[in-house]
């Protein structure tokens, strides 16, 4: 089972990402002229384009140590719109837990991919999207590091497809 959480700063067109210590990898979003489709797939060839971060750490049990399971991550943009594409490997996709299917559910307990966007980059404040490996969405706005404010709605799309031994979503 995996859990993949990317912590986003937007920043002039450029995202750092980082574990809850701020390990300072960055990752260059890349600038769009066309969308790329939101379809669960990931194979729009924008996608192609765009820099691979896959270097994630666990943040659950061992925290701190590298992932033993593939995480790849890439960040897009356009004029409106900021893009994120992840692919999470999982050899026993029967093992997934999958089980919010109403939005702003609590998607946290199944397998999910959470991005935090922390706007502000003052790592007290930031905004969460997440998707569950149903295409389950969730979304909060969290203050001051406790704040969990769930009625705060983002207009944003998520779609998910599982294949063999991942599961990938763009949003």
């Amino acid at each position: 089972m995996s859990l993949a959480i990317l912590i986003i700063t937007v920043c002039l067109g450029s995202s750092v990402f980082a574990d809850s210590q701020s390990s300072g990898r960055v990752i260059k979003a890349k600038w769009l002229d066309t969308p790329p489709i939101i379809d669960g797939a990931l194979c729009d060839g924008v996608w192609e384009e765009a820099e691979i971060a896959d270097n994630f750490y666990r943040v659950e049990g061992a925290h701190g140590v590298p992932a033993e399971l593939g995480t790849k991550a890439m960040v897009l943009y356009d004029e409106s719109t900021l893009y994120v594409g992840v692919r999470c490997d999982e050899p026993n996709m029967e093992a997934l837990r999958e089980t919010q299917t109403r939005r702003d559910a609590p998607i946290w307990r199944d397998d999910t991919v959470q991005v935090l966007l922390d706007t502000y980059h003052d790592q007290r404040n930031c905004y969460v999207l997440a998707v569950n490996t149903l295409g389950t969405q969730m979304d909060a706005k969290i203050s001051n590091e406790s704040n969990f404010d769930q009625a705060w709605d983002a207009n944003w799309e998520a779609k998910v497809q599982k294949n063999g031994n991942h599961w990938r979503t763009p949003f």
